[in-house]
Order: structure tokens, then C-alpha cells, then sequence
């Protein structure tokens, strides 16, 4: 007698191709906007990763298991950043443990060097499931000179000391707002090369990129002091 075995496996859902989302572009440089020099030009993009800990079914009812996976949402990121072709990139909510083994190597390949701060908080589990934002800027253009990084609930605590006589009535409102656990980094980067591949040193102002908070007006207000 012969015993007929049968393996059942889980099938996933083909995943549809994404939409492709166009940069708009100005037909021509408005009136008041003057253009030093064209060479200087670079592009900068802002994107929100929404880092795995968060990409939860309970979140995003809507949303298939399949669709919400960080390494199928990884490969979607790096072929729209690399369409992009930005210079500079300011990446929040970025996983720790995936800055370190995806991310990171994934746009040093594609020739950035790239920056990492994680949010003050604990890790939720284990080690590097925690988010944080990320700074990556081309190496073939840019040279960092400056590097700082900003605890904002270190700075809610400093500007609440500052003025404590003038916050005592809403001190627990403010610091409970404002200590959300955000950070921020800050440099300052010096153009090697411009856009038509020349060789010269220009350094730029002190580029700003946050971990993610709906307080925005708070936190620029907390930021600005930090930045003298």
C-alpha cells in the first residue's frame, strides 16, 4: 500500500507594480527667484520609510501582510530613490537594525555615504527595533566638514530652564508635548564637485533632517536655538 503525502504551502498574492510617481517640475525659474550659478544646483529628497515596528496589520487594516514587509517595501524605496537620482537624502522613520544591514549598504552602492540617529527612546524588543532618521549625501559631490546631532528632549529641558519663570504655569503641558522622544541631525557638507562634474569646494548652511513628529512648529521652535 502505497501512502500519498501532500504539502501545503502558503501562496502569496502576486504584488501589483507600483505606480510611478512623477517629479513636478517648473516650466521655467519663477520671476523672483535668482540663479547664482546652475553648476551649484543639487536635489534634495525628504521620505518617510515607515519603519517596520509601525507597518502593523492593526495600523493598516487596509493594507495586505504581504504589501506592509519591509523587504518588499526595501526594494520599491531603492528603485524610486535611484529614479530620483537626488544628491542628498533625508530618510525618517528608519529602522536601526535595517540602516545597518540593508539600507546602509544598499545606498553605499549606489555611491552615498550615509548618516544614522535613532530616536531617544528604547528599542521596542530586541536590539535595533527602534527608528530614527538617516542623512545620506552623494560622496562624488559632497565632502562632510560638520556633523551634530539634536535630543529634543534635551532641548525642551534647556528651553524650560531658560525660561521656567515664564513657562511654571503649563510646565507639565509643555514637556509633555514637546519630550516625544524625537532627534535630529545636523550638518554641514562642502560641495567638491558641481553638477557638471568640475572639481571646486563650496561649503553649504547646515542641512536639518528630523525623526518624524506632527509637532513640527515645537520642534523648529526647540531646533532654532541649538543651530547658533
Amino acid at each position: 500500500m502505497v501512502k500519498d503525502e501532500t504539502t501545503t504551502r502558503f501562496v502569496q498574492s502576486v504584488a501589483p507594480p507600483p505606480p510611478i510617481r512623477k517629479l513636478v517640475k517648473l516650466s521655467a525659474v519663477p520671476p523672483n527667484v535668482r540663479v547664482i550659478d546652475s553648476n551649484l544646483g543639487f536635489r534634495i529628497i525628504s521620505y518617510n520609510v515607515l519603519a517596520e515596528i509601525y507597518a502593523t496589520q492593526s495600523q493598516y487594516p487596509y493594507c495586505p501582510l504581504w504589501a506592509l514587509s519591509f523587504e518588499y517595501r526595501r526594494k520599491l524605496l531603492m528603485q524610486e530613490l535611484k529614479r530620483y537620482d537626488a544628491d542628498i537624502l533625508c530618510l525618517q522613520e528608519v529602522q536601526a537594525d535595517h540602516f545597518n544591514s540593508k539600507l546602509y549598504h544598499d545606498l553605499h552602492a549606489m555611491g552615498y555615504e550615509g548618516l544614522f540617529k535613532a530616536k531617544t527612546r528604547a528599542s521596542m524588543g530586541r536590539e535595533g527595533r527602534i527608528d530614527g532618521c538617516a542623512l545620506f549625501y552623494r560622496t562624488s559631490r559632497f565632502a562632510l566638514s560638520e556633523k551634530y546631532v539634536i535630543e529634543f528632549n534635551d532641548a525642551a529641558e534647556a528651553t524650560y530652564q531658560v525660561k521656567g519663570k515664564q513657562l511654571q504655569p503649563q510646565r507639565e503641558a509643555l514637556l509633555k508635548r514637546l519630550k516625544r522622544d524625537n532627534v535630529a541631525q545636523v550638518v554641514v557638507l562642502e560641495m567638491t564637485h558641481g553638477a557638471n562634474g568640475c572639481a571646486f569646494s563650496c561649503e553649504l548652511g547646515a542641512l536639518f533632517c528630523r525623526s518624524l513628529s506632527h509637532d513640527m512648529m515645537c520642534l523648529v521652535f526647540l531646533c532654532l536655538p541649538q543651530l547658533d
